[in-house]
This record gives structure tokens, sequence and C-alpha cells, in this order.
């Protein structure tokens, strides 16, 4: 459903674009050559504006949908995990909690496959989508445009920002739920007075999962995907709005 979806949009941009603005985009596609037949305008330009919608529209969508499906899956082990181990009573833990550490880990090595398996891809997605987004942003402050052009550069900011947002945001999700396990698990000590004097060796492994450390998606290992990022990225994107506007 979603595929037909990314597809109706795309071909609502082309026919937008061709109808608009036929003549210059034909002899954007055919290299500065004027085909004088409005048919033949009409024809390189659908094909032009199909394979650069196809690009930059619908391979960005669908892969960042795939990606954020992706994750998603990842998450949910997680937040089972954390009502697992909320349900567990007092007189389980101590028969339970090595199998409750060993389970975690096994968690803990499926996320960290995902974090050196989408670094690259991440950090590809992620720049890519930010190159498109300083290029619509450049295109339609710098200079005057045509109301159909800064339509069509709108809907492509528009576009690469959501593909940015969702990809930081369900990142996001997965140390959030390591977050919420290790106060589950603080939780459980002080619940059940684990203290050092009386718990047993069975019952330290629950407090070696308090300990456990969060794990972030990376794109290329250069930066960690969390929500403060995305202030960043706004910020950056209006610093440079800033600049184009007061160059011209």
């Amino acid at each position: 459903m979603l595929l037909l979806a990314f597809r109706a949009v795309l071909l609502f941009l082309v026919a937008f674009q061709v109808y608009h603005l036929p003549e210059m985009t034909s002899m954007f596609w055919s290299f500065g050559y004027l085909f004088k037949e409005r048919e033949y305008q009409i024809a390189v330009s659908v094909m032009g504006e199909f394979m650069y919608y196809t690009v930059f529209f619908e391979f960005p969508c669908i892969t960042t949908l795939s990606y954020c499906l992706l994750i998603k899956q990842c998450v949910f082990p997680l937040s089972q995990f954390k009502t697992n181990l909320k349900g567990l009573h007092s007189d389980m833990l101590s028969q339970k909690c090595f199998k409750i550490l060993k389970a975690y880990n096994v968690l803990e090595e499926n996320i960290r496959l995902l974090k050196q398996l989408l670094s690259t891809p991440l950090f590809a997605i992620l720049l890519s989508c930010s190159m498109n987004l300083y290029g619509a942003l450049d295109l339609s402050l710098g200079k005057e445009i045509p109301s159909s052009l800064l339509a069509k550069y709108f809907i492509d900011a528009s576009i690469h920002s959501i593909a940015i947002v969702s990809l930081i945001t369900y990142s996001s999700e997965i140390p959030e739920a390591i977050q919420q396990i290790k106060e589950t698990a603080g939780l459980l000590i002080e619940k059940n007075h684990l203290s050092t004097m009386s718990r047993g060796i069975e019952l330290s492994y629950l407090e070696r999962l308090e300990k456990k450390e969060e794990i972030f998606l990376s794109a290329g290992g250069m930066v960690d995907l969390k929500k403060s990022l995305l202030l960043s990225i706004a910020g950056a994107f209006l610093t440079y709005g800033f600049l184009i506007i007061s160059l011209e």
C-alpha cells in the first residue's frame, strides 16, 4: 500500500512539473535542445522527471521505510524483554537472573550487529538527504523563481526532511528501550532490597544488567543517531538559510 502511495506521489510530481514548465523541463533534459513539437517536449520531460524522482524521491523513501521497519523489529524484542522483566516476582528472581542476563546478551549482540551493518548505509542516506535538502534551500532562497518551481523545491525539502527525522527518531528508540530495561532492573533491585550482604551470586546478574551501556546506531561511526541530533541539524540549516538570504 505504501509503495503504491509513493508511486502515486511520484506520478503527481512528474505531472505537476511537466504541466507547468514543459518547455524549460524538456530543454533541461535534452541538454539545451528545444523541441518545437509540444508532444516531444512532454515526452522528454516525462522521461527525465520520472527518472529524477525515482532516484531522488522514491528510492530514498523506500530505503528509509525499510530501515525504519528493520529498526522497529529490533526495538520490539527489547520492549518485550522489559515487559517480561517487570512482571517477574521476587521468588522467581533467584532462579531466572542468569537466564535474564543471557537473553539480554543475545539481544545486545543482535543490536551491535545491526549497528555494524547499517552504519555505512545510514551515513549515505543521511548525507544524500542533507545535500538535497541544502540544494532545495539554496535554490528556493537564492533567487526569484517561478511559483511552480518553488512548490517543487518545497516538496523535495519536505520529503528529505521527513526521511532524516524518521531515521533519527526510529534509531533513537533503541537506546531509549535499553534505558527503560536498565531502569526496570534498578527498580527490581530496590524493590527486593538486594543489598550487597544479602544477595546471592545469581542476583548479582541483575545488577550487571542495570550497568549495561546504551547502544546508539551511528552514521558511519562519526555521529550517534539520537534525538538531540535533530536540533543540531535544524540549527545548521537555519544558519545556512540566513547566510543564503544575507549573501543575496
